[in-house]
């Protein structure tokens, strides 16, 4: 059984009819490489012709009169570059008067073509779209020199078609991607509107409650740490929708100076309920320096909450975890199972997941290390895996310095 040549066929198409070209008519560098080709080959007519299921467009011409040149192609029937498609090689004639492969073409008594040198138009994929020829309307012997400028016109042609192609597409691509963009941007104004006016009901809530019971009680240390972390989110909602706004969108964030060494130390604090639950000690180091840098308030609250919540998570119970404060950041180092090395080749990745699993049965959506990578960023500062494969987990955290 032969080889059901419609398939390529129906594939050719499909990639002819999605370049969108077919009645777009000439466009300046196709017109441009027609004028070259004649000049070169001396031949009164080149064309750069598409062939359609039933009819050649030509995309660029020159040397036809009349309505033949208005019109920009012909049915099959007088079409001599449907050859080049089927045997998608070049195609050479030298006198259609006596040439037996030709014989019947409505080109030869209409348009009075003799001799054609056509080159296969090839796309990327290896689809025949069509021919760059050159034609006489006398007999003529082409050259060697003939056939290669109509095979290097059909190559620049082809290339052209491409380029043409990813760009739309990657227009088009973008295009959407922008509109998914929007609406998850409105999703997210959404889902934040929508959390402010519970939290804020939290917060009110716990400011009475306190007012209530003794601060230096086991409840109000309690509900000191829930007021601070319900203020902390109302704040990163408010952040959110702040910087959702229309405004607001594509600025960079405002950046201020701050005093790190305070601001690790209440982070820490913040984060004791988190600490208790396995009974992890955090320590702090190299405190008794000044390190005042910038950055966003609610940016780095939220990346120090995601090293330290991924520390504790990924250590077992009664271990430390380290905060050593240098003059441009800080490191925070845990007494977990680290990293493979895959581990560190995907830290950074959205929803990556590690090798190691979570000791106490939190879990991990992969996402933590990727937003915390994109905030620091935004901030003009790093955050980076310092320790070796499998050692306990170090990260570094390299901050813009304030200016005195």
């Amino acid at each position: 059984m032969g080889f059901d040549q419609s398939f390529l066929e129906e594939r050719r198409l499909r990639a002819l009819h999605s370049l969108n070209t077919l009645d777009s008519g000439g466009e300046f560098y196709f017109d441009s490489l027609t004028k070259l080709a004649s000049r070169l080959t001396g031949a009164p007519v080149c064309l750069i012709s598409l062939v359609d299921s039933n009819r050649q467009v030509f995309k660029s011409s020159i040397g036809l009169d009349g309505a033949l040149a208005n019109l920009r192609e012909t049915p099959l029937s007088h079409s001599f570059c449907k050859n080049v498609v089927a045997e998608r090689e070049p195609f050479i004639v030298t006198d259609s008067h006596i040439d037996k492969r030709v014989e019947g073409n409505g080109a030869i008594t209409d348009l009075s073509v003799r001799a054609y040198l056509g080159a296969p138009l090839i796309d990327p994929t290896g689809n025949i779209l069509g021919a760059a020829c050159a034609i006489d309307s006398e007999p003529r012997v082409w050259s060697k020199e003939d056939l290669e400028i109509m095979e290097n016109i059909a190559f620049l042609a082809a290339a052209e078609f491409a380029r043409s192609y990813a760009t739309e597409n990657a227009v088009t691509h973008a295009a959407k991607l922008e509109e998914e963009v929007v609406q998850l941007r409105d999703s997210l104004g959404i889902l934040a509107h929508d959390l402010k006016n519970p939290l804020s009901t939290i917060v009110f809530a716990g400011a009475m409650a306190a007012e209530k019971v003794e601060k230096d009680s086991a409840v109000g240390g309690m509900l000191e740490m829930i007021n601070s972390s319900s203020a902390r989110m109302n704040e990163q909602i408010a952040n959110v929708l702040e910087r959702n706004s229309e405004e607001q969108i594509g600025k960079p964030r405002t950046l201020k100076a701050i005093d790190l060494v305070k601001f690790m130390t209440t982070a820490i604090a913040q984060q004791k309920l988190v600490f208790d639950r396995k009974n992890i000690t955090p320590r702090i180091e190299d405190t008794d320096q000044e390190v005042i840098i910038l950055a966003d308030k609610v940016a780095l609250g939220e990346v120090i909450e995601n090293l330290l919540s991924n520390a504790v998570k990924f250590s077992a119970p009664d271990k430390t975890v380290t905060v050593r404060m240098v003059k441009d950041g800080f490191f925070i180092t845990d007494e977990g199972p680290g990293f493979t090395a895959e581990d560190k080749a995907n830290l950074f990745k959205r929803f990556t997941k590690l090798s190691a699993s979570p000791t106490g049965g939190e879990t991990s959506t992969g996402l933590g290390l990727a937003i915390a990578k994109t905030l620091m960023q935004e901030m003009g500062g790093n955050i980076e895996c310092t320790s070796a494969v499998n050692e306990p987990a170090q990260f570094r955290v390299t901050l813009q310095l304030a200016k005195n």
